[in-house]
């Protein structure tokens, strides 16, 4: 068996302060990026399901279809959480960093998305954001000429 001088330790408690340090830096910038572009994506996504939920509610009403309104109900549902989820995901990364299996189930209704439907939800969320300038520029011009 080995004795492990004081260098030795020094140096191994050294390498593993270093590798926990370049552990919660990779935390800090996935959730610093997470808490914008998460949030960019969140807010259109929102947008979105609440107006298909009422859409499916108005058409419930006149066609009887309730199915209709519990697959939007499950639409909003996965948009509600899906924000928080994102931080529960780079958490849950990082309180299992030792683990040689890394978490998974973020994205799970995206992960069977084809690029189409993505660039799709792509154009959605720039579309979504474009409106909103254009809404904000409006108003700042009409107001403060």
């Amino acid at each position: 068996m080995a004795v492990v001088t004081e260098p030795e330790a020094v140096s191994s408690a050294l390498a593993e302060r270093l590798i926990e340090t370049v552990y919660a830096l990779i935390l800090v910038v996935t959730v610093g990026t997470w808490v914008v572009v998460g949030l960019a994506v969140w807010i259109p996504l929102l947008v979105r399901t609440t107006t298909l939920l009422a859409a499916a509610v108005f058409y419930a009403t006149l066609f009887r279809d309730q199915a209709r309104v519990s697959n939007a109900q499950a639409s909003v549902h996965y948009a509600v959480h899906f924000y928080i989820r994102g931080f529960d995901h780079f958490m849950a990364f990082y309180r299992k960093r030792h683990e040689k299996q890394a978490p998974v189930g973020l994205f799970e209704p995206l992960s069977e998305m084809k690029w189409k439907e993505l660039a799709i939800e792509c154009i959605w969320v720039a579309g979504v954001w474009a409106l909103v300038y254009v809404s904000f520029h409006s108003v700042k011009v009409a107001l403060f000429g």
